[in-house]
């Protein structure tokens, strides 16, 4: 390895705009915000996207995000499902950059791809858990990032590393387009049945059950998944619900709404759904019943299960809601394959990360990894 130095010597941070939350739009011609809860663990998601007028926003032109950009969440960085950090792709390109955002920038000596798989090892996530901040929510700041101690290997080796490493990166974002493409082909079926539904309060279909406490201390392993707020997040020999489940944000990321195929053990920041309905279809109704907007809670945001309850749902007769079934199946089925293959390959990938940074394996310039 090379000489070491601190993260601050060697990229450029900036932390994002506090743009007034009166302004922002839900017009999909303006310009998305990049906001912290958009950051998940090597993922830009874009539920809830808030947006700011595209007049208005070429006087923030120092927050747009360009490709490859790498982007770390400062309020809540850390969640159980891990490390809020991403590189910015195709669809964040030109996103600005909010308050409590860091974007990362290589300098001279630094590859840019390189940087993110400095940022996505254990090491730095160790490192942010030691220097976060706060009980309710926890935060770090600039300096603690900048204050990261690394060492670099020559540039033609960090190009090869992140080259080696960004093939599989390439294969599981290509995967997660399939994935979300089949998503929303069933959402679309959701909604074709919806139309001939007549209008009822979800309590009239669907139950929201708590989930129970399962620190990481408790778990054995076990092929089950483990279901926070945030998603799967472990997995365990216990279960809870039966699958296919959906399981509901209670506290922390409040309103989420969360498919499990498998037999599960939803945990106490959640709740996990029985109903009358297809599974599928009260999935769909809750994703579209806005729970993400119902925070009851400002110090600690949690969801109210009664006022969750209350919206409203519309429900066809027995017939279609058969026939949305069985066309949301095939979708499923389809998601459910290529999700075993995103596994796979991050499995590969997350084997290979500190091996390749350790240089206990290295890439040949041929780009075996040897």
């Amino acid at each position: 390895m090379g000489e070491t130095t601190t993260l601050g010597d060697v990229v450029d941070i900036l932390t994002g705009y506090p743009f007034k939350s009166a302004d922002f739009t839900q017009n999909p011609e303006d310009v998305p915000l990049l906001r912290g809860d958009n950051v998940v663990q090597r993922r830009i998601r874009w539920d809830g996207v808030q947006r700011w007028p595209r007049s208005g926003a070429e006087s923030f032109a120092q927050y747009r995000l360009a490709l490859g950009d790498v982007v770390l969440a400062m309020d809540r960085p850390w969640i159980e499902a891990g490390l809020k950090v991403s590189d910015v792709r195709e669809g964040a390109i030109g996103a600005l950059l909010v308050q409590r955002v860091a974007r990362l920038r290589a300098k001279d000596g630094l590859d840019q791809g390189y940087l993110k798989w400095l940022l996505y090892e254990r090491r730095f996530t160790d490192h942010i858990l030691g220097v976060q901040t706060g009980t309710a929510v926890p935060h770090i700041s600039k300096t603690q990032i900048q204050n990261y101690r690394v060492s670099l290997p020559p540039l033609d080796e960090q190009r090869r590393i992140a080259s080696a490493l960004g093939a599989f990166e390439d294969l599981i974002h290509t995967n997660h387009r399939l994935v979300d493409g089949l998503w929303q082909r069933a959402a679309a079926a959701y909604q074709a049945a919806a139309a001939s539904g007549e209008l009822s309060v979800l309590s009239e279909h669907i139950e929201l059950k708590y989930g129970k406490a399962m620190p990481a201390r408790d778990r054995r392993p076990g092929p089950h998944p483990v279901v926070s707020s945030a998603g799967i997040v472990d997995h365990s020999d216990a279960v809870l619900a039966r699958g296919p489940g959906v399981v509901v944000g209670r506290k922390g990321t409040v309103g989420s709404v969360t498919w499990v195929f498998d037999d599960f053990f939803p945990i106490d920041t959640a709740f996990f759904v029985a109903t009358d309905l297809p599974m599928a279809y009260a999935y769909f109704a809750l994703r579209d019943a806005g729970l993400e907007h119902m925070n009851t809670d400002s110090a600690v945001p949690g969801l109210n299960r009664t006022n969750a309850l209350s919206r409203l749902v519309a429900v066809p007769g027995t017939a279609r809601l058969e026939a949305f079934d069985r066309e949301a199946q095939v979708y499923l089925s389809g998601v459910r394959a290529l999700e075993g293959e995103i596994a796979d390959l991050m499995r590969t990938r997350d084997e290979l990360l500190p091996l390749l940074m350790s240089s206990k394996i290295r890439v040949s310039e041929s780009m075996a990894v040897t």
